[in-house]
């Protein structure tokens, strides 16, 4: 487990919630949890499968990474 995960987790468990992760997000992170994802679990909210997202991860977590900076994810309520 990467030290910004622990990280998260001690924060998590000494907290009633955690504020913010930026910190941790990078793409080797982000990388070794996609892979971790069960690939039986429902698409997001773009539509896009497990499956389809890891046959252009690499691009894919740029084009998120870059996204996060710009603060232009999508935020559903």
């Amino acid at each position: 487990m990467s030290n910004e995960i622990i990280k998260i987790s001690n924060t998590a468990n000494k907290y009633d919630k955690v504020d913010t992760v930026m910190y941790a997000l990078n793409k080797e992170n982000l990388k070794l949890s996609a892979i971790r994802i069960a690939g039986n679990k429902a698409v997001g909210i773009d539509k896009v499968t497990k499956k389809e997202y890891i046959e252009n991860l690499d691009s894919n977590l740029e084009d998120l990474i870059e996204g996060m900076k710009r603060i232009a994810y999508e935020y559903i309520n």
